[in-house]
């Protein structure tokens, strides 16, 4: 009986995970995507993202704001 308990209370707790909206990820160029390459994918409206990537001696820094929705 406990083990059905624990189970009904897994399921409850992560059922809204496999609903939740994707996470958004950003290239060491500042703008959505998980490589630096061009991406189709757009930020939120009203969005202010900063960023810091170094590779070697090259350091980069990156301000970004979507002004309107995609």
């Amino acid at each position: 009986m406990k083990l059905f308990w624990a189970v009904l209370s897994c399921i409850f707790c992560t059922g809204h995970i496999s609903f939740a909206e994707p996470r958004l990820t950003y290239n060491s160029y500042g703008m959505p995507g998980l490589v630096d390459m061009p991406s189709s994918q757009l930020a939120p409206d009203a969005e202010l993202s900063f960023s810091i990537s170094q590779a070697g001696k090259s350091l980069r820094n990156t301000l970004m704001f979507q002004t309107s929705p995609g």
